[in-house]
């Protein structure tokens, strides 16, 4: 009886006590103290923060804090303190007004147990998203039996994720307006004595592109337009049209072994964690294949060094970092179309080389420093004035490792 009198008398104090006193400015304030509920002893170091968002602070010794320059707004406060449970109170801040009020911490539950570990998160680690939207979901029970509510952190960089909400009431949440990135995410699940379990950094990735479809796509069908579902705007120099391998006139595109084809608008992320797969056809010019190495080049700068290429001696070859190459000694013939594809899985740190729908030569090569490279060329690496010569037909790039079956069809 003498804890429900105290305990009334207490709920009483707290309505009287939110009360308007003098003006201040021509904003409002909040004035707080926080107390033990069972002992009515202020509480010190407890940290004050506000929804909508304004500056936090900490209770000083009295258990008094204060919250300047809000503005005339509902507020929800919330009150946090290792050893207690949060608490929450709304307060309506008045223009030119103080509101005090008293806010009671009840103490934990000294056996209290933290939920169980997350498990069953969707999508799974590593998965592929083609779509703008994303429902995340996943499943947590807690020893006690207590209720439990979740934190959602999302973002791009792995160790800076944000908190994009806070004491969701279900084990589920939806993502919108996704882009062509990779994200992280992990899940805080907590119970009603503030005890929390996070879940792992799960990673999934967005591909708005239909991933069966050339990400880069140049049949030189009389053009040098990119006929990719991305459109990308290139410029070409020194460059005519010639027959393709089936003696159409303008079907093909000629390099005089200073020419090249430029693509203006492809940025280094769009390669970013990615594997790689080069197919095109080729008719090496015997008149002028003595110039220097030759290549069909994804060209970075001179710290990345990826290519996919030819050399002089028409051997086919493929580079990334480090000065680490696959090549295949088996030369492509001169005049004559050839059809040669290079398949990088950079998730295996490995590269296979094919020609005419052939495996030729395989064999372990680093990763691409993405963060380096620059731009595409086709047909050249123009910072080391390094030149393809003679005619090239369907080249298609495609942001996957396309297997020996869809190899072999291209190869046709």
């Amino acid at each position: 009886m003498k804890k429900f009198i105290l305990f009334s008398l207490f709920n009483l104090f707290i309505i009287v006590s939110c009360k308007e006193n003098s003006p201040t400015n021509d904003t409002g304030t909040i004035k707080g103290k926080i107390i033990d509920a069972k002992t009515f002893i202020p509480i010190s170091g407890a940290l004050v923060s506000t929804d909508p968002p304004s500056s936090s602070v900490l209770s000083d010794s009295g258990g008094n804090f204060t919250l300047n320059d809000l503005s005339n707004h509902l507020y929800n406060i919330s009150i946090e303190k290792e050893g207690y449970l949060s608490n929450q109170i709304s307060v309506n801040v008045i223009t030119g007004k103080v509101t005090n009020c008293i806010v009671p911490m009840s103490g934990k539950v000294d056996n209290n147990h933290p939920p169980n570990q997350i498990t069953n998160l969707i999508p799974a680690n590593n998965s592929t998203i083609n779509t703008t939207t994303c429902n995340l979901s996943w499943s947590c029970t807690d020893p006690d039996n207590d209720k439990l509510t979740y934190d959602v952190y999302i973002g791009n960089d792995y160790n800076n994720l944000n908190k994009v909400y806070s004491g969701l009431g279900t084990s589920q949440y939806s993502l919108n307006d996704l882009t062509n990135v990779t994200y992280y995410w992990y899940i805080a699940a907590k119970d009603n004595y503030g005890a929390e379990t996070k879940s792992e950094t799960m990673m999934f990735e967005v591909n708005l592109n239909n991933p069966d479809e050339p990400f880069t796509y140049f049949p030189f069908d009389g053009t040098i337009n990119d006929n990719s579902s991305n459109h990308w705007e290139t410029s070409s120099y020194g460059t005519n049209f010639i027959q393709d391998r089936f003696g159409a006139p303008n079907k093909a595109i000629n390099f005089n072994g200073n020419s090249n084809i430029t693509i203006h608008d492809t940025k280094a992320s769009d390669y970013q964690g990615y594997d790689i797969t080069v197919s095109v056809w080729i008719k090496p010019k015997s008149s002028c294949m003595n110039a220097p190495e030759t290549h069909i080049a994804l060209v970075a700068d001179n710290k990345a060094k990826l290519y996919f290429g030819i050399t002089k001696k028409r051997e086919m070859e493929v580079w990334t970092t480090s000065n680490r190459w696959v090549g295949c000694k088996e030369p492509i013939p001169n005049d004559t179309w050839t059809h040669v594809s290079f398949v990088l899985n950079q998730s295996k740190e490995f590269c296979s080389i094919y020609l005419n729908g052939e495996l030729a030569v395989s064999g372990a090569l680093p990763k691409i420093q993405t963060n380096q490279l620059v731009k595409i060329e086709i047909g050249s690496r123009t910072w080391i004035n390094d030149h393809y010569c003679g005619g090239m037909d369907e080249l298609r790039v495609y942001r996957k490792a396309l297997t020996l079956d869809q190899i072999k069809a291209l190869a046709k």
